[in-house]
This record gives structure tokens, C-alpha cells and sequence, in this order.
């Protein structure tokens, strides 16, 4: 990875990162070994839920390498923008699978989550920003449609 130009602590951390979520990750993961052991339960099933649960910690890594702020690097722009994209990822991957509604339609909901998404995946200053102005504002437009709906 430091061939191609990636910051070396970066590369670095992306390695550690995934060794560490190797604890839930079939075929190794032990956590699902031990807590399917301990809820009696077949550990296959535990090991696609504990995958899904944790789907954005395989997003994260990703961050790393995108964005420069992730490790306190360039200015405070990089940083903010590096809080962004994460802060709106953290929320948006986690909604998107687990079926939260932002819409009355699901599959509005899912075209949103997954434009939310990809806006702050995208490496440019101002897309994060973007998609969290988009997240916060289908929240809030979400919360507005329900409380009309029960007045």
C-alpha cells in the first residue's frame, strides 16, 4: 500500500483494522463461535447477523484512506470533512440495514440511503457536507410527515 503512495500510519491502520474485525468475520470469527455457543444457537445464522450488525465497521478502514483528516491529517477542512463523511456513514449504513424509515415508501428510503451513501463515500470537499445536509434533512422531513400524520 506505501508503494502506491498511501501514508504509511494509514496503511498501517487499515491492516490492524481489519485484523481486528476478523472476530466476527466467518470463516475465523470466534465471537460468533462464543456467543452462538453461549445463546445456544447454530453459529452460521450469528455469524450473517453479527456481519450485517457490523457492516460499517468494513466501511471505516476504507475512510482511512480516503479521507486524510480520518488521522488528524491537513488542515481543519480535511478534518471536518473527514468528521462528515464518517459521522453520516456511521448513520446511514446501519439505517440502510436495518430497514429505518426516513419515507413513507421503502424503496424511496433505500434510493436515499444509498445516495446518501455513495455522496459521502465520494472524495470531494464538499460531498460529505452534502450528504449530511441530506441525511439530516430526510430525517427531519420524516419526523414533520409523521407528526402530521398523528395530529
Amino acid at each position: 500500500m506505501t508503494a502506491v503512495g498511501i501514508d504509511p500510519l494509514a496503511a498501517h491502520l487499515f491492516v490492524f483494522y481489519f485484523a481486528t474485525i476478523s472476530v466476527i468475520t466467518p470463516p475465523v470469527c470466534v465471537a460468533v463461535f462464543v456467543g452462538s455457543g453461549i445463546a445456544g444457537t447454530n453459529w452460521l445464522p450469528a455469524a450473517g447477523e453479527a456481519v450485517r450488525l457490523g457492516a460499517v465497521t468494513y466501511i471505516v478502514p476504507f475512510l482511512l484512506l480516503l479521507y486524510p483528516g480520518m488521522l488528524l491529517g491537513g488542515g481543519p477542512l480535511d478534518i471536518l470533512e473527514a468528521v462528515a463523511a464518517g459521522l453520516v456513514l456511521v448513520i446511514a449504513v446501519p439505517g440502510l440495514l436495518a430497514g429505518a424509515r426516513l419515507h413513507d415508501v421503502r424503496a424511496v428510503d433505500i434510493a436515499l440511503y444509498l445516495v446518501i451513501i455513495a455522496l459521502a463515500i465520494y472524495p470531494h470537499p464538499v460531498t460529505p457536507f452534502i450528504a449530511l445536509a441530506l441525511l439530516g434533512g430526510a430525517y427531519y422531513a420524516g419526523r414533520a410527515g409523521k407528526r402530521r400524520a398523528t395530529a
